[in-house]
């Protein structure tokens, strides 16, 4: 047996196809990477959109239109020239309170777009016969330059903390003046602006104990996931009481868990370890929907056994001291082999690709993953991580292996088993038979497409739909693997082979 798979390995190395194809592999991956270079290791989402104001005025109702709207546009847009996009400053200006700090910036602003429109375009008032009193302002110019410089103090001073002190002294005060209103408000509605005013002064004090100032970093992205999470942990416990949880209220509670305790994992430990845009991060999903992967393995399993029949080989192999037994389960084996060897290229060539673009950056980070049977965050090497998702997504290759090898065993057409292998791998079988519907998930359960990730259930994690457990699914994974190679194996033992 050892000798045959050896011989079976040699066949597929000695190939030139076998080198180009791989070289194909390593290009592909490669350009694949390229393109996300311009991708930053922190997505921001967050932008402002200028304001779009009619420059031809003629009226005094334009003009002071025209002067609002640029005020309004010009106070996002000196910040960002000040302290750069994205910066705390700036997503100050965009967030809920803007209105504490525009308030204040607002009239010396105005004052600015007033005089700057008054020396640049006194022809529009002269044509229109407009007096300059017709469009003064109301604002005393000393106290707004006094407002305007307190605001541009602590923005200048980076004093991130003094901002969120004044935002959360006027939650503070909205909270005063909720309890001082009680008996004017029906007790639902006292019961909801209380919970959603003291969620605002949790999370400042949360943030300022933390020392994680405003943003769009990954500190701010962990920060709102965490409140977030704990807003439908909340919810989840008040359904309990209720007794109105379903199986759905469970599995996003367990997800809200997860989110909780890594989220307070990066803030507690400033490593950014929830990022999908960094190197780490990358590297670690090698096998989330790998179709280079697959298509390895396919053509493979797919051609072992046909190509025999194609190049007419297959009536000398069985005149070897070779049994027909060694020979199915030696190519079967050999298949696996090459499973191993393109997983450990395709995660090599991953690497060196990402490494090449991106350097070293965030691969000393460890991986995290929550325990869900313990609620608790566990730290793992990247390597293990790694070994652990291969495991995981292990019944999917073998499966397309099974399902390649049985067809190349009894169709004797590559082109045939390949495709085969490659539509059942896309679902195109399943999707077309039975749409993914929620009313469709009683029978999905026995199919092997939605039976061979489990990955699914890694760590204790519930499965989405009810019904779906690691149990059941090993044993319909069995079932069909047992489906597909026992007729192909005793197909193969009583067949007739000919030579052409």
């Amino acid at each position: 047996m050892f000798k045959l798979i050896k011989n079976e390995l040699k066949k597929i190395f000695l190939r030139k196809s076998t080198y180009i194809f791989l070289v194909i592999i390593f290009i592909i991956i490669e350009i694949s990477t390229a393109k996300e270079r311009n991708t930053p290791l922190i997505a921001n989402e967050n932008d402002y959109e200028p304001s779009i104001y009619n420059e031809d005025v003629s009226t005094v109702e334009e003009i002071k239109n025209y002067l609002e709207l640029k005020t309004n546009d010009s106070i996002p847009r000196n910040i960002r020239e000040t302290y750069g996009a994205y910066s705390w400053q700036e997503y100050i200006i965009l967030s809920e309170y803007k209105q504490l700090f525009i308030n204040k910036l607002y009239p010396y602003t105005y004052i600015q777009t007033y005089n700057n429109f008054i020396k640049n375009k006194k022809d529009i008032l002269k044509s229109n016969k407009i007096s300059i009193e017709d469009i003064k302002y109301d604002y005393d110019e000393e106290k707004a330059k006094e407002e305007f410089d307190e605001i541009n103090d602590i923005f200048k001073a980076d004093d991130w903390k003094k901002v969120a002190n004044i935002m959360l002294e006027k939650d503070k005060k909205q909270l005063d003046e909720l309890e001082s209103n009680k008996d004017l408000l029906i007790q639902e509605e006292y019961e909801t602006q209380k919970e959603m005013i003291q969620k605002k002064i949790e999370e400042k004090e949360y943030r300022l104990e933390k020392n994680v100032r405003f943003g769009y970093d990954y500190l701010n992205i962990a920060l709102d996931n965490r409140f977030s999470a704990i807003e439908q942990i909340r919810d989840y416990k008040k359904n309990v009481e209720k007794n109105m949880v379903s199986y759905t209220d469970k599995f996003c509670y367990q997800n809200a868990k997860e989110t909780l305790a890594r989220s307070n994992y990066v803030i507690d430990t400033r490593n950014d370890t929830e990022s999908k845009f960094t190197i780490r991060d990358r590297v670690s999903d090698v096998f989330f929907d790998n179709i280079l992967l697959v298509i390895m393995i396919i053509i493979v399993s797919s051609t072992i056994m046909s190509s025999e029949y194609g190049k007419d080989t297959m009536k000398q192999l069985l005149i070897k001291p070779y049994s027909r037994t060694q020979i199915f389960f030696g190519k079967l084996i050999t298949c696996f082999i090459i499973l191993i060897l393109a997983s450990i290229f395709t995660v090599l060539c991953t690497l060196i690709s990402n490494i090449i673009w991106f350097g070293t950056d965030t691969l000393e980070i460890p991986m995290i993953i929550y325990n869900f049977s313990t609620d608790s965050i566990m730290e793992m090497s990247m390597l293990k991580y790694i070994i652990i998702q291969f495991m995981a997504k292990l019944p999917i290759y073998i499966g397309v292996i099974f399902i390649g090898f049985a067809c190349s065993t009894v169709l004797k057409n590559s082109l045939v088993s390949f495709l085969i292998a490659l539509l059942t791998y896309t679902r195109v079988f399943t999707s077309f038979l039975l749409p993914q519907t929620q009313e469709s998930v009683a029978y999905n359960i026995l199919l092997l497409t939605q039976n061979w990730d489990f990955s699914i259930y890694l760590f204790g994690k519930m499965a989405e739909y009810e019904n779906f457990t690691i149990y059941k699914s090993v044993i319909i994974c069995l079932i069909y693997f047992a489906i597909i190679m026992i007729p192909a194996f005793f197909y193969f033992k009583i067949a007739d082979i000919k030579s052409k």
